[in-house]
């Protein structure tokens, strides 16, 4: 919370205008997409990559959520199937 208040009120302002335009864009994504997210992470993140799974385009999807992860699954318990979903996801691609 400490880094929070000493961060410009303006800097937030824009990371979440930032936010609110990806989100708008949604429907343009139409390459393959694979959405992951902590199951110990605040609901609001599952929530949140539910609305993306729905709103992307693409048919080319999966969405799947990591049982011992908040949200740096990339640092936690889940590490290895974290990182082998992803290494697997990007050699199925057809590049």
């Amino acid at each position: 919370m400490k880094r929070l208040q000493n961060i410009s009120i303006d800097s937030l302002v824009e990371f979440q205008q930032l936010i609110d335009l990806t989100m708008d864009k949604l429907a343009l994504l139409t390459s393959p997409i694979r959405i992951l997210y902590g199951e110990l992470d605040e609901p609001l993140y599952k929530e949140s990559a539910e609305v993306i799974f729905q709103s992307v385009a693409t048919n080319q999807k999966t969405m799947k959520g990591y049982p011992n992860s908040k949200h740096l699954m990339t640092l936690g318990t889940d590490i290895n199937d974290v990182n082998k979903d992803i290494l697997t996801f990007l050699n199925d691609l057809t590049w």
